[in-house]
């Protein structure tokens, strides 16, 4: 990579990205992979598409024999396509993403299974075909994280993708990893056809540094040049020094925790597994990174300790309990608003609440409401809603489930079903599902308060699972979460 200004500190400990429009040649993976093993790297590739065959014909072009390395166990292409598809032939259906990580957990494994010395790097491969198979975006960045969990401060990974500009999920997934990425690689191939002496641009960028090349495709290797300048001349520094990556729109997060509760005393200081919903809740949404370095920072400290998330600007609590008060500033980033009585009664909704916060916090222009007695609330469905709100066509997002339910009303006393004919009883696997939102988040632009609103005319959803959708309201939800925290067995990312 010195050939395009940067040293070979981006193989250490670090998230790379490399993308592609439709016309664009893909062939910096396979130059990188290389350059990583003739530096003397182990390489774990992960392909969506191809087979080995195809890798080792393409690694002979830049003179590395990719068979004798993987029976040197200094190199293995993990084949997640075929493995997807084996998947689908046996079970009918395709595996959970958890599965598709464990399979390449498990090949990682076996490369490293008799050397730890050399740092690792993994190359992931044709990342699109998992928004092709139908994974949401935030199954995509859940697998991600866990792959990135495996290189963690000793390697590095690349992720690569290509992109349609008019698919709104792969823009939405393209976005997210621009922010993420220590390095951006994005290939542009020639939009008039093939040329002699050029086969398209790299621009290049960093938080620190903003560079683009013309390059040259050969036979055996990539010739790389200025702009404006021969083919022959090679570029000796980046164009120009500049500020590229720019932060999310601001998020502010705001958990309502009042002190008062009908069922349950002290709803919100009840506690699972030693810890209170509040403080649970605290725990989670300070944890919202909006990159994976920070992510993992967060999970992997031996310190244990929390730092403000980058995902939100600032984290709330609205109450006026001076004990919910105490319990939340155990965590130094969070603010605290003490509640207006009358915003504080039984029968004032969290609508009432939220425009008491705004009245006092002027300036907030995007609000992410998540509720503390949802338990189970996961980091990458926060991401995900934040990824969402970032479009700025989107004026809300929130959390449902899934539910594929028979409805039924009553109208005069006579029972009449909602969404069936009962002549015609479908089956559960023949329905169309509906959506149930879980309570658990609600993310809006704030003028829709002043309509009254936290979910607009162009609303997008976050679904989570199931299982982790509880809300506590009742003594036996409470039980019921503590049952769910024991057995789940699962960090909530």
């Amino acid at each position: 990579m010195q050939e395009l200004g940067i040293d070979d500190s981006y193989l250490q400990g670090g998230f790379n990205y490399i993308s592609t429009t439709d016309n664009g040649n893909p062939f910096l993976g396979p130059m990188i992979a290389c350059k990583s093993l003739k530096a003397n790297k182990k390489l774990l590739l992960v392909s969506f598409q191809d087979y080995f065959s195809h890798y080792n014909q393409v690694f002979a072009k830049f003179n590395v024999n990719l068979t004798n390395l993987r029976l040197g166990k200094r190199a293995t292409v993990f084949e997640a396509g075929a493995f997807l598809l084996e998947s689908y032939i046996k079970e009918g259906h395709l595996s959970q993403i958890s599965k598709l990580y464990e399979a390449l957990n498990k090949s990682y494994s076996d490369l490293y299974a008799k050397d730890q010395d050399k740092s690792p790097v993994i190359i992931i491969d044709q990342l699109e075909t998992l928004l092709v198979l139908g994974y949401s975006v935030g199954e995509v960045i859940q697998f991600l994280q866990s792959a990135f969990s495996l290189i963690y401060q000793t390697g590095c990974i690349f992720v690569s993708l290509r992109f349609e500009t008019e698919n709104d999920d792969a823009l939405m997934l393209n976005n997210a990893l621009k922010k993420w990425a220590n390095y951006n690689f994005h290939i542009r191939g020639l939009k008039t056809g093939m040329s002699e002496d050029l086969s398209g641009s790299i621009e290049i960028s960093s938080s620190k540094l903003l560079g683009t090349y013309h390059f040259r495709l050969e036979d055996r290797t990539v010739k790389t040049f200025a702009p404006g300048t021969s083919a022959a001349k090679m570029v000796e520094s980046f164009l120009k020094t500049a500020r590229f990556l720019s932060r999310m729109e601001s998020i502010v997060c705001l958990i309502l925790a009042r002190g008062g509760s009908k069922r349950i005393k002290n709803k919100n200081l009840c506690r699972i597994n030693g810890t209170s919903l509040i403080l649970r809740c605290l725990q989670t949404v300070t944890r919202v990174k909006g990159q994976f370095t920070c992510l993992l920072k967060s999970r992997l400290s031996s310190k244990g300790a929390l730092e403000p998330g980058q995902g939100f600007s600032e984290v709330w609590v609205s109450t006026d309990s001076p004990e919910i008060e105490e319990e939340s500033r155990q965590i130094s980033c969070v603010k605290i608003h003490r509640r207006a009585s009358y915003a504080s009664l039984d029968s004032a909704s969290s609508l009432c609440a939220v425009k008491e916060f705004l009245e006092s916090h002027t300036g907030i222009t995007t609000l992410a409401l998540v509720q503390c007695t949802s338990p189970f609330l996961r980091i990458c469905d926060l991401d995900e809603a934040c990824l969402k709100m970032s479009c700025p066509a989107c004026d809300s997002v929130f959390s449902v489930k899934t539910d594929k339910a028979l409805r039924w009303k009553t109208k005069d006393g006579i029972s009449q079903p909602v969404n069936f004919n009962p002549a015609q009883r479908p089956r559960s696997q023949d329905m169309e599902a509906e959506f149930v939102e879980t309570g658990g988040f609600y993310f809006f632009r704030t003028y829709l308060t002043e309509r009254n609103l936290l979910q607009g005319p162009r609303a997008e959803m976050v679904i989570v699972p199931e299982e982790l959708s509880i809300d506590i309201d009742t003594e036996i939800d409470l039980k019921l979460a503590q049952v769910l925290d024991e057995n789940l067995g699962v960090m909530l990312l």
